[in-house]
Order: structure tokens, then sequence, then C-alpha cells
């Protein structure tokens, strides 16, 4: 945090750790861009619009995919959608079908792989469903595979 801290600009235009020079659009120095990255893909810190006008997961896909990303970083991306300024054109979107989401994030809500919504009270469930293995053996202890077959 501390480094990231420092990238920023000075009186002659400068960025005082990397020596880039700003425009009149460019704010942040690239250095910076790509440790708010890494620290917004952690949940070090909330996400951040990478530009004026554009939406909060413009440019960054992963954060908003199901697949491998845990509970957690599902809720962040859903919170960071309901902070963002283009949420009721995501959902008009959703609304007219313009966009089929599949495990993915989308204006707030996890959708799975089919592309159907999961309710807000079943990601728990979800998310577990998600990370189990098949199993090889039934509670009574007789192996569900045929006798033959290798696990």
């Amino acid at each position: 945090m501390q480094r990231a801290a420092s990238h920023r600009p000075t009186n002659s235009g400068r960025c005082a750790r990397c020596g880039f020079s700003y425009t009149a659009d460019v704010r942040d120095c690239p250095q910076l861009r790509l440790i708010r990255r890494v620290l917004e893909s952690r949940g070090t810190i909330p996400l951040t619009q990478s530009e004026p006008g554009a939406a909060i997961c413009a440019g960054r896909p992963q954060a908003w995919e199901i697949k491998g990303q845990n509970l957690s970083a599902w809720k962040r991306a859903m919170a960071s959608c309901s902070e963002c300024p283009l949420l009721k054109q995501c959902r008009e979107s959703l609304r007219q079908g313009q966009v089929l989401p599949a495990d993915q994030i989308m204006a707030g809500t996890v959708y799975d792989y089919y592309g159907k919504p999961v309710a807000d009270h079943r990601l728990r469930a979800y998310a577990v469903d998600r990370g189990r293995k098949p199993r090889t053996f039934h509670a009574s202890g007789t192996n569900l595979r045929g006798e033959g077959d290798v696990a």
C-alpha cells in the first residue's frame, strides 16, 4: 500500500515515484493502475471505475467470472455492481435479452452455468455445490460404481 501511495503527481506534472508524465486525460500512472488492479482482485481495496462513464466491470472480466472465485469475491463483485453508474443499463440489457450471462456476475446477480440467476439466499449453497467432487462411495460403504470400475 505504501508503494501505491508514493505514485502521485508532483508540481512538475510527473509521478513522484516512477517519473511518468501526466496529461489532461491521464490521472494515474501505469504503475499505480497496475497496483490498483492487483489490490482490487485481492479484495484489499474496493473496485473503482477504470474510466469516467465506463462500467466498473469494464476491463476486468475475471472479477465477474464465477469460475475460480470464492463466495466472498462474488459478494464483492455484486456490491460493486450496486455502486455502478451503468447498473440500470445493464439490467435493461438483460431484460431485453441483449446479453445472455452464463457462469458470471452481471447487474449484481450471480448467473449459473446455464444462465439462470442464483437467488441471494442460495449463494452459499451454490458455492458449496460448485466445489464438490462427485462421490464414489455411498454412505453405507458400498461402492456406487460397478464392481470392475476403477476409481
